[in-house]
């Protein structure tokens, strides 16, 4: 046991000892008038490991594994809180990768407010209601949520594409049409002015990190003299008894 005065008129009790070649040493001392005394000091290798000034705060914590092993830091200061002038965190940004399973990671929309229609027998792109998204990983799983505001004379269907391949259908039978939705009017004064909500959800798994784009495409299949109309009602009429509305497709990218 060693006893020392220092310029600071503080009395230490110092015992250092020796295990295994690695020098340590325990410093106390009470509480004094100066504020750099110390209540407690561990230095090994003659490194300082921590350090308690005289107003109880912790001024020095040294964790080479980078790790707190204890489940709880609590109460450092009589607020419960940790106070300091310059605080370093490293790797502090939690990646994408790093997620759970189940979070998403990126949500892209387009919102489509303006009027579209077609009498093609053949499917056509539906404008405005085409989003792109780049996923994060090739694990990553794309739900794809399409909210359509539409109306028809006769039959009309949609489709559903990623990168222009057809995707999300019903399985084939006889002469029957594959499509994401299908919708009927019977042409007549009242139909035309029914608006439909068509809802799709469908959770796809293009296993790529180069961008996709899902996008609607309409067709009346069955006849030219049909035609779908997209957010306003047929006829287009400026009359009070006639909407126009918005559609839109969602994108969310969930980690897998």
């Amino acid at each position: 046991m060693t006893v020392s005065i220092s310029n600071m008129a503080q009395v230490w009790m110092s015992n250092t000892n020796t295990y295994n070649g690695i020098a340590m040493s325990i410093s106390t001392m009470g509480y004094g008038a100066n504020a750099a005394s110390r209540i407690f000091k561990l230095r090994v290798d003659g490194n300082t490991k921590f350090d308690i000034d005289a107003n109880g705060r912790i001024t020095a914590l040294d964790i080479t594994a980078n790790t707190i092993s204890v489940n709880t830091i609590v109460a450092l200061s009589t607020a419960n809180s940790i106070t300091t002038n310059a605080l370093t965190v490293t790797n502090r940004n939690i990646t994408k990768g790093s997620m759970p399973t189940g979070s998403i990671l990126q949500v892209v929309q387009v919102i489509k407010t303006d009027a579209w229609n077609t009498s093609s027998t053949t499917p056509v792109d539906v404008t405005g209601m085409s989003a792109t998204i780049t996923p994060t990983s090739a694990t990553s799983k794309i739900m794809v949520k399409v909210n359509l505001k539409w109306t028809i004379t006769g039959h009309g269907d949609m489709y559903l594409l990623r990168n222009g391949t057809k995707i999300y259908f019903g399985d084939a039978y006889g002469i029957q049409t594959q499509s994401a939705l299908h919708a009927y009017g019977s042409g007549s004064y009242g139909s035309d002015y029914d608006l439909a909500a068509g809802n799709i959800e469908y959770l796809d798994s293009p296993a790529t990190t180069s961008a996709v784009t899902y996008k609607l495409q309409g067709a009346v299949p069955h006849s030219a003299s049909y035609q779908i109309a997209v957010n306003y009602c047929r006829p287009n009429e400026n009359g009070a008894y006639n909407s126009r509305l918005a559609s839109t497709i969602t994108l969310y990218e969930i980690a897998q």
